[in-house]
């Protein structure tokens, strides 16, 4: 099977696709096997899933493609609250401060919450019990199951999603790695779920829904295939529940940051009418000593002296802190005498 994989007749499209598709999965494997058990076991899940078609409807597809940007903010929360100790080998770190094992203890901890895919490992990682106590050493013990994946979905970008699944569905190239199977688009516009279910192809009489996309119209060969435009693919994620309707939101990016931007302008000016004198003094006190972020969330909240130094690190976590800003702000209470 291996000597196939090169040898295959990459001249013709049919063979180029499959030996593209065999060489995915043997360097998976194989990279997998650089790796240690815990990811090998979540390697083989994932292969073993796609093998034999367990995705075979549109939401799981699409579910698939959302996963792995779960997957992708659990690293980054790792990244920034566990570096660099996570990224060092076991004569510098134990089991539990490393990556594979921290992302166990997420996934665990947070992963059933998201809806996250093959979580069974990670609960079945032998180093799960050291891993979650290192998480709620950084984070701290009472750390809420609930929050934490809050947390961790509220970092995905919702454009880098939709433009994501958008870039999947509308690819051109005949030898496309897809998460998603266009072919299932089309079953499932067609099961009433589209009062219209041509408008998952493309439509010269819609090309103005079109033509800001990369690419703006499919190729000769794909003009039977469906192509998607950014308004059709939102009303089908709000649809699936993917996604919730906000009224700012048009789909267009310099729209979003207008509606961000004007209600950001109406919180200042609220804020400046109603600023609270013990507000400002403990505002005017943390400058210099903890980022500007977090001292607008503070500021924000109400938050003064005496509510201040009550404070643990999950409660300035619950009012908007990020972790590392509620690390800092809890050190911080002990010199707040001086106010």
């Amino acid at each position: 099977w291996c000597y196939q994989t090169h040898t295959s007749n990459s001249s013709s499209k049919k063979g180029g696709a499959d030996r593209l598709k065999k060489e995915h999965i043997l360097n998976t494997l194989a990279d997998a096997c650089l790796d240690c058990q815990q990811v090998q076991a979540r390697e083989m899940l994932r292969l073993f899933r796609e093998l034999t078609n367990q995705a075979q409807t549109l939401e799981l597809q699409i579910s698939g493609y959302l996963n792995s940007l779960k997957e992708g903010s659990i690293d980054y929360l790792i990244s920034a609250k566990h570096s660099p100790l996570c990224d060092k080998d076991h004569r510098q770190a134990r089991p539990g401060q490393q990556r594979p094992h921290l992302r166990s203890a997420y996934v665990a901890m947070a992963g059933d919450l998201m809806g996250m895919h093959d979580t069974l490992p990670s609960k079945n990682d032998r180093f799960l019990y050291d891993a979650k106590s290192e998480v709620q050493r950084v984070l701290g013990a009472n750390i809420s199951p609930q929050f934490l994946a809050n947390e961790i979905m509220q970092s995905i970008d919702v454009n880098t999603f939709v433009n994501g699944v958008l870039a999947d569905i509308n690819n051109q190239s005949p030898t496309a790695d897809r998460t998603i199977d266009r072919r299932i688009v089309f079953r499932w516009a067609q099961k009433g779920n589209m009062k219209n279910p041509h408008f998952v192809f493309y439509d010269e009489d819609r090309e103005d829904d079109f033509k800001d996309q990369s690419p703006s119209k499919p190729n000769e060969e794909n003009m039977f295939q469906p192509f998607l435009s950014k308004k059709v693919l939102l009303d089908m994620l709000l649809s699936m529940g993917f996604l919730q309707h906000e009224p700012s939101y048009s789909g267009s990016d310099d729209d979003d940051k207008k509606a961000a931007g004007n209600n950001e302008e109406k919180t200042n000016e609220k804020e400046t009418n109603k600023a609270d004198p013990q507000v400002m003094k403990l505002k005017n006190w943390l400058v210099g000593k903890i980022n500007h972020n977090a001292i607008e969330v503070l500021e924000k909240a109400g938050i003064t002296p005496k509510q201040f130094a009550n404070m643990d690190k999950l409660a300035f976590m619950k009012i908007g802190l990020k972790v590392g800003h509620a690390v800092q702000a809890s050190k911080l209470k002990s010199k707040l005498d001086v106010l």
